[in-house]
């Protein structure tokens, strides 16, 4: 939609999807996990929670590999209005395309939430 609205007025955009990029990020992330899970109904999966924080680490791209990528596309003559790049930066894309049900089973299953005890619903 930027692209649309900001097109009359010369100004191009470029949507840039990265992948996993190695950062510190992860640090940030898992930090707390233990404090956020203890005594809580996602106390069994504490675990899947730390990997789900830590998975851009897992055969990340540099983050000078990746501003190399968006300064050449950016900068090109006729820049493209996408850019992925990174490890990984197809396959969220083309997991999006599936059937809700099927997507939501496949990260369930990816990041341990299939193992959160289920809980009856008391308001039923």
């Amino acid at each position: 939609a930027l692209r649309m609205e900001m097109a009359p007025f010369g100004i191009q955009v470029i949507e840039v999807q990265p992948g996993a990029v190695a950062s510190r990020f992860a640090d940030s992330a898992a930090k707390g996990v233990e404090r956020f899970t203890k005594g809580s109904l996602f106390s069994s999966v504490a675990d899947a929670i730390e990997a789900r924080a830590r998975i851009s680490e897992t055969n990340a791209t540099t983050a000078e590999v990746v501003a190399r990528r968006v300064v050449a596309a950016s900068t090109a003559a006729k820049p493209p209005g996408l850019i992925r790049v990174g490890n990984g930066s197809r396959r969220l894309p083309a997991i999006g395309r599936l059937p809700i049900r099927i997507r939501d089973r496949i990260f369930s299953r990816r990041f341990g939430l299939d193992r959160i005890p289920k809980r009856k619903n008391p308001s039923r």
